[in-house]
């Protein structure tokens, strides 16, 4: 009658080992709690999610399926890779060097004596034009204003034979003169403008000075690049460094001992002498137990205690359990 509602378990679902393994579980939990209470009572903690449990348990098998439940971050040291040892050629005589080659076939050597002359003619007469700039471009000034001086005074002698040029003229001239004085040479804003004009004029009739210059230094300076770009440096080798990486193993954030034991942290440790210096701890024939305080701040989100609270920037009062829950990363 009482056994009518009941769920009735099929065979297959038996698995003993599954329930022996829970029942240690359990033992240990029941374990925890006691010590965790006295702690509580003492007014150490407040709660269990602001205690640190300590757990030492003598049998390695059992200690080993508890640390699969109790994932601990580890430094894991990188090694570098060793780098390739650098293969240091022979060297050889200055004279047995091959001169540098280009992608064409070598000439035959008088037909490459012309074509260097060709190639550095337009070079050699642009120093040659830069290092006699001044002295053509005066010659070449002085040439022309007495040609024009010449003219002009040949065009005024015949104009002053014609009736009444000459005073219309001299009255032009007069007028004019008077004009310039007044408009570029009197103030001196004005004869900066004039000095302008005039710097304009000679740049649209001479050219500019510089331009050969700089056309001989970006010839030099290409010369000089091909020259040394067959030069071989020698490579230096950088020693790699040991690269340190905190992991932590596979977890998913569910089956871990410390929601089983429900405080913010677990440690399993090798040896009892830790727990044996607490102030509240107990002993029993599988394990040793040992309450401390959790280390770092507790999180607003989940109320553990966490030294990982305080790193994310975007998140700063959030462990590294919860900021990535909010993203939907569970």
């Amino acid at each position: 009658m009482f056994e009518s509602g009941w769920v009735k378990l099929e065979e297959q679902w038996k698995n003993p080992e599954l329930a022996t393994s829970w029942n240690t579980l359990r033992t240990i939990r029941t374990e925890v709690n006691k010590v965790l209470e006295q702690a509580r009572e003492q007014k150490m903690i407040g709660s269990s999610l602001e205690a640190k449990v300590l757990l030492y348990v003598p049998n390695e098998e059992l200690r080993e399926k508890l640390r699969s439940f109790n994932p601990q971050k580890i430094a894991v040291e990188i090694p570098p890779e060793e780098p390739e040892e650098p293969v240091i050629p022979e060297e050889e005589p200055a004279a047995t060097l091959p001169e540098p080659t280009s992608l064409e076939p070598e000439p035959k050597p008088q037909l490459s004596t012309a074509v260097q002359w060709l190639a550095n003619l337009p070079l050699e007469v642009s120093k040659s034009y830069q290092n006699n700039q001044s002295l053509l471009t005066t010659v070449t000034f002085l040439l022309g204003l007495f040609i024009i001086v010449k003219v002009m005074l040949g065009v005024l002698s015949v104009l002053n034979h014609l009736p009444l040029v000459q005073p219309f003229f001299f009255m032009v001239g007069t007028g004019y003169s008077s004009w310039f004085l007044v408009r570029y040479v009197l103030f001196a804003a004005n004869r900066q403008e004039l000095s302008e004009k005039i710097n304009e004029l000679k740049t649209i009739t001479v050219g500019e000075s510089n331009a050969v210059v700089v056309d001989v230094q970006t010839t030099e300076t290409v010369t000089a690049s091909l020259e040394t770009s067959y030069q071989e440096k020698p490579e230096v080798q950088e020693i790699p460094k040991i690269a340190t990486e905190i992991v932590s193993e596979p977890t998913n954030h569910v089956d871990e001992l410390r929601y089983l034991f429900l405080a913010s942290q677990v440690e399993l440790l090798d040896s009892p002498e830790a727990i044996q210096n607490t102030e509240y701890n107990s002993k029993s024939e599988i394990l040793q137990v040992g309450v401390v305080k959790a280390e770092g701040e507790k999180c607003d989100r989940c109320w553990n205690y966490s030294t990982s609270v305080g790193t994310n920037s975007e998140h700063p009062t959030l462990c590294d359990r919860c900021v990535p829950a909010l993203s939907g990363d569970f």
